[in-house]
């Protein structure tokens, strides 16, 4: 668990996320910052699962299913600005 870091941080780790595999893209490059993630990504509900899965045990947040929306998984960015505002002792 990483609780307390940057939003920065938070989207560097989310990017390796993706370039593991975890979250398949239909090209070959991860998601720019701000690029729309739902209009690049496959996301299945178990592909979804599998990334809240990650951010839950990986940040200490818990995402409720009030959050699950496109706003907030647009793209790396929108995910990373979610997790930050969840966490108590976030940086920068």
């Amino acid at each position: 668990m990483t609780p307390g870091i940057s939003e920065f941080g938070i989207e560097l780790m989310l990017r390796e996320f993706a370039r593991s595999g975890r979250l398949p893209t239909r090209r070959t490059t991860v998601p720019a910052d701000e690029d729309g993630t739902m209009d690049k990504v496959v996301v299945d509900s178990m592909r979804l699962a599998q990334a809240i899965r990650f951010i839950e045990a990986e940040f200490g947040v818990y995402v409720s299913d009030d959050e699950i929306t496109e706003t907030n998984f647009a793209s790396l960015g929108a995910v990373a600005r979610l997790v930050a505002s969840k966490q108590p002792f976030a940086v920068g």
